[in-house]
Protein backbone atom coordinates (compact mmCIF):
# COMPACT_ATOMS: atom_id res chain seq x y z
CA UNK A 1 0.00 0.00 0.00
CA UNK A 2 2.84 2.39 0.83
CA UNK A 3 4.40 1.85 -2.57
CA UNK A 4 1.10 2.83 -4.16
CA UNK A 5 1.14 6.15 -2.28
CA UNK A 6 4.72 6.77 -3.33
CA UNK A 7 3.87 5.98 -6.94
CA UNK A 8 0.86 8.31 -6.84
CA UNK A 9 2.97 11.07 -5.30
CA UNK A 10 5.64 10.67 -7.98
CA UNK A 11 3.03 10.71 -10.75
CA UNK A 12 1.59 13.90 -9.28
CA UNK A 13 5.04 15.46 -9.18
CA UNK A 14 5.59 14.48 -12.80
CA UNK A 15 2.34 16.24 -13.69
CA UNK A 16 3.49 19.32 -11.74
CA UNK A 17 6.77 19.31 -13.60
CA UNK A 18 4.96 19.05 -16.94
CA UNK A 19 2.69 21.97 -15.99
CA UNK A 20 5.69 24.04 -14.95
CA UNK A 21 7.45 23.38 -18.26
CA UNK A 22 4.28 24.27 -20.11
CA UNK A 23 3.92 27.53 -18.19
CA UNK A 24 7.57 28.37 -18.77
CA UNK A 25 7.17 27.64 -22.47
CA UNK A 26 4.20 29.98 -22.74
CA UNK A 27 5.83 32.78 -20.71
CA UNK A 28 3.86 32.01 -17.56
CA UNK A 29 0.66 33.62 -18.67
CA UNK A 30 -1.96 34.27 -16.05
CA UNK A 31 -3.93 31.28 -14.89
CA UNK A 32 -7.48 32.18 -13.85
CA UNK A 33 -6.36 35.75 -13.34
CA UNK A 34 -3.64 34.78 -10.87
CA UNK A 35 -0.03 35.23 -11.94
CA UNK A 36 2.40 32.41 -11.15
CA UNK A 37 -0.22 29.89 -10.07
CA UNK A 38 1.06 27.04 -7.92
CA UNK A 39 -0.03 23.61 -6.82
CA UNK A 40 0.09 21.66 -3.57
CA UNK A 41 0.72 17.99 -2.95
CA UNK A 42 -0.86 16.39 0.11
CA UNK A 43 0.92 13.32 1.49
CA UNK A 44 -0.78 11.45 4.31
CA UNK A 45 1.32 8.81 6.03
CA UNK A 46 1.32 6.36 8.90
CA UNK A 47 4.35 4.32 9.97
CA UNK A 48 6.27 4.86 6.72
CA UNK A 49 9.74 5.23 8.22
CA UNK A 50 11.22 2.80 5.70
CA UNK A 51 9.70 4.54 2.65
CA UNK A 52 10.00 8.22 3.56
CA UNK A 53 13.72 8.72 2.84
CA UNK A 54 13.29 7.62 -0.79
CA UNK A 55 10.13 9.71 -1.20
CA UNK A 56 11.77 12.80 0.29
CA UNK A 57 14.83 12.40 -1.92
CA UNK A 58 12.59 12.29 -4.99
CA UNK A 59 10.53 15.23 -3.78
CA UNK A 60 13.65 17.31 -3.30
CA UNK A 61 14.59 16.76 -6.95
CA UNK A 62 11.09 17.06 -8.43
CA UNK A 63 9.05 19.73 -6.70
CA UNK A 64 8.96 23.01 -8.65
CA UNK A 65 9.73 26.25 -6.81
CA UNK A 66 6.05 27.22 -6.86
CA UNK A 67 4.96 23.85 -5.49
CA UNK A 68 4.02 23.08 -1.94
CA UNK A 69 4.01 19.74 -0.13
CA UNK A 70 1.75 19.19 2.86
CA UNK A 71 2.52 16.21 5.10
CA UNK A 72 -0.23 14.78 7.31
CA UNK A 73 0.77 12.30 10.01
CA UNK A 74 -1.90 9.71 10.83
CA UNK A 75 -0.61 8.79 14.31
CA UNK A 76 2.69 7.22 13.24
CA UNK A 77 4.50 5.34 15.98
CA UNK A 78 7.72 4.54 14.12
CA UNK A 79 9.46 7.92 13.98
CA UNK A 80 8.12 8.96 10.56
CA UNK A 81 7.33 12.55 11.64
CA UNK A 82 10.90 13.00 12.88
CA UNK A 83 12.27 11.97 9.47
CA UNK A 84 10.13 14.63 7.78
CA UNK A 85 11.03 17.23 10.41
CA UNK A 86 14.77 16.55 9.96
CA UNK A 87 14.41 16.70 6.17
CA UNK A 88 12.64 20.07 6.32
CA UNK A 89 15.28 21.45 8.70
CA UNK A 90 17.98 20.50 6.16
CA UNK A 91 15.99 21.87 3.20
CA UNK A 92 14.59 25.14 4.45
CA UNK A 93 13.84 26.37 0.92
CA UNK A 94 11.00 23.85 0.70
CA UNK A 95 7.58 24.78 2.03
Amino acid sequence: MAQLYILLALLYLLALFAMKRSWDKHERKHFNGTPNASAALLIAFRNEKGNLPRLLKNLEKSIPPEGEVIFVDDNSRDGSPEIIHDFLQENRELK
